[in-house]
């Protein structure tokens, strides 16, 4: 009896730190502010415009900056 308590406790907590690990995670690619998870649309148009060739890697790393300040 007391063994089986202690298998489950340890799936609790098991289970708790994926959990809390999966919520930072989550937080930190800002997938709750509403900017989804590949960072927002402005970084990902030029990430588009560079790969196209539009603009050069000057550019792109000077209005990259910009943005993200």
């Amino acid at each position: 009896m007391k063994e089986q308590l202690m298998v489950w406790v340890g799936l609790v907590v098991a289970v708790a730190l994926v959990l809390r690990l999966g919520l930072r995670v989550a937080v930190k690619k800002g997938l709750f502010s509403g900017r989804g998870g590949n960072g927002d649309s402005a970084e990902n148009s030029l990430r588009t415009r560079y790969a196209r060739g539009e603009i050069s890697k000057e550019e792109y790393e000077r209005i990259l900056r910009d943005l993200r300040r």
